[in-house]
């Protein structure tokens, strides 16, 4: 094993750091008001046994809105290009990934 002289001066220089004992905030958790948060996540069971492929989708520039991107996406004219029967197989995020 091929040891980094580098990583082993970094090694030796945390040894010999100390933990310092940090002043506790005041009323720590009395301010405030508890608050439901809800995440757009999923749980996911299995991993896919499919290659799945990631496209960069660019459609016009940096300054095109999402709503023009959004309305280039859902074209008749794009979707006859990619394939009506592939359509419904591609997941876009709006932006610029599509799966």
């Amino acid at each position: 094993m091929v040891q980094d002289p580098e990583l082993s001066k970094l090694a030796h220089e945390a040894g010999k750091l100390t933990l310092v004992n940090f002043v506790k905030r005041p009323g720590y958790g009395t301010t405030g008001r508890s608050i439901d948060i809800y995440a757009n996540s999923y749980e996911v069971i299995n991993f896919p046994t499919s290659t799945v492929i990631q496209y960069d989708v660019q459609i016009g520039n940096a300054a095109t809105s999402r709503g023009a991107i959004r309305k280039v996406w859902q074209s008749r004219q794009l979707k006859e290009k990619i394939g009506l029967n592939n359509w419904n197989s591609v997941l876009f995020d709006g932006n610029k990934l599509a799966w």
